[in-house]
């Protein structure tokens, strides 16, 4: 017998079933398993209560700031250096703002040192440093720092509101320390950047060398002195020659300080502007405080959340038991049905064994560390 005489089989279908699916095939299931997704609903509604009365709430503080020049305007200083604020015009778009001081105040010089701050918290006035307070994992200083990172990292937020208006948030389980931890960022940014200043160690140099200068001088002065007063006594002619080359060297270191006195004037002018600058990189419009009202997590919607899980996953489940069960009920003679049962037996002997080494590598793992 060849392939297209060969003989069809149909399933039998019941008497006055329509040929297409109805509404009601859909709905079947759900009322005939209608206890099962109750009690599945109900079953996730009660985890979902535990879990969300035991969640522990967070609380986000903001501090809102303003770049100094985000609207194109020049300020005093750089009227005076002969700066027209085009560079920082260039950063009136809210995004170029927001990577910059996302960037800047997300660093890892600005963070680290936000670690090593102290921090005094709603329950615990005795101050600590912020790595102690976040309750990183056990290790190595290196990885306690890295982990410390990471974490400052995802709880703070750096983003533009209202145009060119800087938020900078942090989100803590103490609302006292989320509102000091947003405080500092800025701050310590700002302590950071006047230490990176060239102008102070410029003007720290030109002090030593003035310093040192001076005292070369009055060693000067005081060894005329001392030769004058011997040719008093003794008109010696190598006596007025050691004078007139010691008298010509001091004018020397005389002018030599006259030359520092004006470049430390200028180095302070530099210091005083750099200083001012920094200042002036942006104005605090209003400081974080600590918040009265929690920002989550959402008792309401966790409960909500594992309802809808719930019903979805009891509901899907209910469906393809059905469709198994229809399935089997219409085709009995199928081939699938024996080999769906070795393979059933294969999955629970591949499950176990996978079971049994997971189990002996756990052990392996504690005992060895």
């Amino acid at each position: 017998m060849n392939e297209n005489n060969a003989p069809t089989h149909h399933a039998p279908q019941p008497e006055n079933w329509p040929d297409e699916p109805v509404l009601l095939d859909y709905l079947l299931p759900i009322a005939k398993w209608r206890w099962i997704i109750i009690t599945g609903v109900a079953l996730a509604g009660v985890i979902g209560l535990i879990i969300a009365l035991n969640q522990k709430p967070y609380y986000t503080s903001t501090l809102y700031l303003i770049p100094h020049g985000a609207f194109g305007e020049t300020g005093e200083l750089e009227s005076l250096v002969g700066r027209t604020g085009r560079e920082l015009g260039r950063s009136q778009n809210s995004s170029m703002i927001q990577d910059y001081y996302a960037h800047a105040f997300g660093s890892r010089p600005v963070l680290r040192r936000l670690l090593e701050r102290s921090f005094s918290t709603s329950g615990n006035k005795e101050p600590q440093t912020l790595l102690k307070l976040l309750s990183v994992p056990a290790g190595s200083p290196a990885f306690q720092l890295e982990k410390g990172l990471d974490r400052v990292k995802r709880d703070m937020t750096v983003r533009v509101s209202g145009g060119k208006i800087v938020a900078v948030s942090y989100t803590s389980h103490d609302p006292q320390l989320s509102a000091d931890v947003a405080n500092a960022i800025p701050e310590i940014y700002t302590e950071l950047s006047r230490q990176d200043d060239s102008s102070s160690s410029v003007l720290s140099l030109i002090q030593d060398r003035l310093r040192s200068t001076q005292k070369k001088l009055t060693a000067k002065e005081n060894e005329i002195t001392e030769i004058k007063s011997r040719l008093l006594d003794s008109m010696q002619p190598d006596g007025q020659m050691r004078l007139n080359v010691l008298m010509r060297e001091a004018n020397d270191l005389e002018r030599f300080i006259e030359t520092l006195n004006s470049e430390l004037a200028l180095a302070e002018i530099r210091q005083m502007q750099k200083q001012q600058e920094l200042m002036q990189e942006f104005d605090i419009i209003e400081p974080a405080a600590p918040p009265l009202m929690k920002s989550g997590p959402s008792k309401k919607r966790t409960l909500l959340l594992f309802l809808a899980l719930g019903a979805t996953l009891t509901t899907g489940i209910i469906f393809v038991v059905e469709y198994f069960q229809n399935a089997r009920r219409l085709n009995q003679d199928h081939p699938f049905w024996q080999y769906s049962k070795q393979s059933l037996r294969d999955f629970i002997i591949v499950g176990a064994v996978a079971i049994l080494c997971g189990a002996a590598l756990l052990l392996y793992l504690r005992i060895s560390g």
